[in-house]
């Protein structure tokens, strides 16, 4: 067996314990815009600033979410009245998802607050560190998507 020590130098554990960190003061970025909504949302949101009127089906392939968990991220986006489902123009069983004039105007309040964020992260590394981090995450990245098909 493993020790606790061992265990907690790989890089699984390593991923894992930074997305928890990062989810956390992401919230608070979002709590503090006013924003009662969770960083899965938010990354939704972002999706479909660039992608309106995407379909679910779209939305959860973008997010490597099934369709059950898309289904509920988006009802929740709705209840708080940020997005809409409207039917497709050519296949009725399909719903666009575009975004309410609210959550486009809580986007544009909170991105700088997100670029922020993110501009903070980067000050520990050197651009060459940062630019290498991005290539070994993308890497990792990768090879869990190969190893799906």
């Amino acid at each position: 067996m493993v020790s606790w020590e061992e265990s907690s130098k790989t890089v699984g554990f390593k991923v894992n314990k930074l997305n928890a960190l990062l989810r956390s003061e992401f919230q608070g970025i979002l709590h503090k815009a006013g924003w009662k909504i969770t960083p899965e949302q938010w990354g939704t949101i972002h999706f479909l600033i660039h992608n309106p009127g995407s379909t679910q089906t779209v939305l959860a392939s973008a997010s490597r979410r099934d369709q059950t968990s898309i289904t509920r991220l988006l009802d929740g986006l709705q209840r708080h009245g940020l997005i809409e489902r409207r039917n497709d123009q050519s296949d009725r069983r399909i719903f666009r998802i575009f975004l309410t004039e609210e959550a486009e105007r809580m986007y544009m309040v909170t991105f700088s607050s997100v670029e922020e964020f993110n501009l903070n992260l980067k000050k520990c590394l050197s651009d060459s560190e940062g630019e290498k981090l991005i290539e070994l995450m993308d890497k990792l990245y990768q090879s869990l998507i190969v190893d799906e098909s």
